[in-house]
């Protein structure tokens, strides 16, 4: 299993555009084969270490070719840009990491 992590710097006005994002992301369970699970929203942590990232999404995949069909499909790729949209300083406010489960 692949576990995709997406932490965000978001742009103070831009929270509400970036949970749409989120959700449109959310939306593609159930269309695309091997997108397991979607959990996303703004930090709140008590630990007050998140450096300026307020939100995250974790998506949850059977394998690296199901990620690759999530990387290349449409609609996330028009989810993902207006996720970097919604970023501060654009793709500089936005981390990725994928960690094999």
């Amino acid at each position: 299993m692949i576990r995709h992590i997406l932490l965000v710097r978001a742009r103070p006005d831009a929270s509400d555009d970036l949970l749409t994002a989120f959700g449109d992301i959310a939306a593609l369970q159930g269309r695309l084969t091997g997108l397991l699970a979607v959990a996303f929203g703004p930090s709140r942590s008590p630990e007050d270490l998140e450096r300026g990232y307020t939100h995250g999404l974790v998506a949850d995949f059977t394998d690296h070719d199901a990620l690759r069909r999530y990387a290349d499909d449409p609609e996330h790729r028009t989810a993902g840009a207006a996720i970097t949209a919604a970023a501060a300083d654009g793709r500089d406010g936005l981390l990725v990491v994928d960690l094999e489960l």
